[in-house]
């Protein structure tokens, strides 16, 4: 006769002894919510990301135009102008498109004043975005409850520390992003691909929207020269993601050894 109060071992993997099942499938739903739950705060950083990068390039065109023009006079002065034939002749070599090439008939004073203030802009985009992302993406986890590896020190430390997880996912990102950006504006065909988009966007917003053509170009050029290639580094940085719940070992440290029993 079976002894009654046999109780069937239960593996550290979490399947039983014999067909039992049920750990190791409660394992895989829970890193699958998990995947799930993160991916979202991944994509709603992203896109707070994106209006805030599009929010300071907004801001600085239309609320703070003379901060704006007070700190690219600066730049020009100083950074830009001395330097001007070199900085045009650099990005005229790498860079293809239309806007790249130096106006001639524009005088120098005014071509070194648009180089410091698109620098001076996009500068003040990207940081802001980046910043954005990293912190909406660490409430949206938090939110979700999923845990990230505690980051120590002081409270600027904190803020722009990365976990090895975070790194990962965020050289995905934005190595991806980058990457795409760098080969629209700067191969033959990726810069013909770019021009002919800007042109066809600007078109759309000038005739369909009534934005006035030099502010619908510009508009364009960032939606299409900045964003599109973000497209794609999120498709990057979600593959990460999955990644770092199939092999979460990868992106761990390792815990320490247990006290052996006395």
């Amino acid at each position: 006769m079976a002894d009654a109060t046999h109780i069937t071992p239960v593996r550290a993997n979490g399947h039983a002894n014999g067909n039992g099942h049920n750990g190791n499938g409660n394992g895989h739903r829970r890193a699958l919510r998990n995947f799930g739950a993160e991916s979202l705060g991944f994509m709603v950083a992203e896109g707070v990301s994106m209006a805030v990068g599009l929010g300071v390039v907004g801001v600085l065109d239309q609320i703070m135009p003379g901060t704006l023009n007070s700190a690219a006079t600066v730049v020009s002065k100083y950074a830009v102008e001395p330097h001007l034939e070199t900085i045009e002749g650099f990005i005229q070599k790498i860079c293809k498109l239309e806007e790249c090439q130096p106006d001639e008939s524009v005088n120098r004073e005014k071509r070194a004043h648009n180089l410091a203030k698109n620098a001076v802009v996009f500068a003040a985009s990207l940081g802001a975005a980046l910043f954005t992302k990293i912190q909406t993406r660490r409430l949206m986890n938090n939110a979700f409850g999923i845990v990230e590896a505690a980051h120590t020190g002081p409270w600027w430390k904190r803020m722009f520390s990365l976990s090895k997880k975070e790194a990962a996912i965020f050289a995905a990102d934005e190595g991806v992003h980058l990457s795409l950006l760098g080969w629209m504006n700067t191969s033959q065909i990726g810069s013909e691909y770019n021009d002919n988009m800007i042109h066809a966007t600007t078109q759309v917003l000038t005739k369909a929207l009534g934005v006035p053509r030099d502010k619908a170009h510009e508009l364009a050029f960032y939606g299409i020269n900045w964003e599109l290639p973000n497209l794609a580094g999120v498709a990057s940085g979600l593959s990460m993601i999955g990644l770092t719940h199939s092999h979460p070992h990868w992106f761990e440290k390792a815990a320490p050894p247990a006290n052996p029993r006395t």
